[in-house]
């Protein structure tokens, strides 16, 4: 779905796209971890696809986020910048008002900062959100989404998965009924030539499906849309899927879950439920692993921050789980309502693990201790080689930054 970043060519201008994080990024914790905002996945595309989608020119994405991520962005004397607040959701007004923003000029929507065009390369980070403040500002009073909290990836999914398959291209067509498949409205239902579909139920009157190039649903899954599959997605028998779930490339998925954000490349190949959680890259959930997604008593969950060792109040009263990549669970975990775990935990043992998983953690209920970094590096290698990935020198450089951060 990335169409013109996988290529150079002198031949073509490209139009210079910065995503940039404001001051909001910490409160995305722990999905922040390894990745800038703009790799955040809802609907069928992550934040930068859909930015990039809506222009008609080729365009160079670039990222200014916190700065052991390493982004670098080559300024070139004399181009034009477009910065964009990488918690905005893609529109086509804002992208017209956008292109239609004076140089050095802002568009603001209430205390957040929408767009930035400029001659001026903001090389250090957070000045660029200081300078702007000082900058001429135009006051956006339409309607838009901007993500605030990491649940909003969820709570938004149904949202974002009607305006993305408004967008598709042509070749993800709506399809006709098929021998042995249950469809309620084929016209709300997306299956792409190169998907497989084998007997199966599914349901679309109060959303959309979307079944991507060489996804796979195998014989009795039961569908009830919103659900997104993107590449090499797979649902294995019987699996059980509700409520605007999006499924990332060669992400596996059996038992049940309910309105669930899978990014690429995670497994929850086994019975056992998922509901309303974000789970990151890499992830891998052992058989029988279940997450609560409802307190017993149905008042609002909470969940940690890190950043400001402090418990959030969400005003949601479904929240399960909040992953970040290369986190693994052993068999029959059990996982308590608004739990959320940092980057390369591993997950094991009987009883309920505490709710505030630290990144690098090791253990469970009973006892805890920290992963050793080689061997997470090792385990992380042989997992990516299993999809022909490979973890690459900068990936490890951010991990072991993120391994020496005590309170993350």
């Amino acid at each position: 779905m990335l169409f013109f970043c996988n290529f150079v060519s002198e031949k073509l201008s490209f139009m210079q796209i910065i995503l940039f994080d404001d001051y909001k990024r910490q409160d995305f914790y722990p999905l922040d971890l390894g990745r800038p905002l703009g790799k955040l996945f809802l609907g069928c595309y992550t934040m930068d696809q859909r930015w990039e989608n809506l222009f008609n020119t080729p365009v160079q994405i670039h990222y200014l986020t916190d700065s052991y991520l390493e982004e670098s962005i080559p300024f070139i004397e004399g181009e034009t910048y477009y910065y964009i607040n990488a918690r905005v959701f893609a529109d086509k007004n804002l992208l017209q008002a956008l292109l239609n923003l004076e140089y050095d000029k802002t568009i603001k929507k209430e205390e957040n900062l929408l767009f930035l065009k400029s001659k001026a390369h903001f090389q250090e980070y957070p000045i660029l959100e200081k300078y702007c403040l000082d900058l001429p500002t135009s006051e956006w009073k339409e309607d838009c989404i901007i993500l605030e909290n990491p649940w909003d990836l969820f709570v938004l999914n149904e949202k974002a998965i009607a305006a993305d398959v408004q967008n598709l291209p042509k070749s993800y067509t709506q399809h006709e009924k098929r021998e042995g498949v249950f469809m309620d409205d084929p016209s709300r239902i997306y299956i792409h030539p190169d998907a497989t579909v084998m007997p199966c139920y599914l349901q679309a009157q109060s959303g959309y499906i979307y079944i991507g190039p060489h996804a796979k649903i195998n014989m009795g899954a039961m569908v009830q849309g919103s659900l997104v599959m993107l590449e090499h997605a797979e649902l294995k028998l019987g699996a059980k899927v509700y409520g605007a779930s999006s499924l990332g490339k060669y992400v596996k998925i059996g038992g049940e879950i309910a309105n669930v954000i899978f990014f690429d490349y995670s497994n929850k190949g086994h019975e056992g439920f998922i509901g309303n959680s974000v789970i990151g890259s890499w992830c891998n959930f052992g058989a029988d692993t279940n997450s609560s997604n409802l307190k017993n008593n149905y008042s609002k969950i909470k969940i940690w921050n890190a950043y400001s060792q402090e418990n959030r109040n969400t005003e949601q009263q479904f929240l399960g789980l909040l992953m970040a990549d290369h986190c693994k669970t052993g068999i029959n975990t059990m996982l308590n309502t608004g739990t959320v775990a940092g980057i390369h935990s591993n997950i094991f043992g009987a009883g309920f693990p505490k709710k505030q998983i630290p990144s690098f953690y090791w253990g469970g209920a009973e006892s805890e201790d920290k992963y050793d970094f080689e061997k997470a590096m090792i385990t992380a290698e042989r997992m990516m080689a299993r999809r022909n990935q490979r973890l690459t020198e900068k990936q490890k450089r951010i991990y072991k930054h993120l391994f020496n951060q005590e309170k993350i």
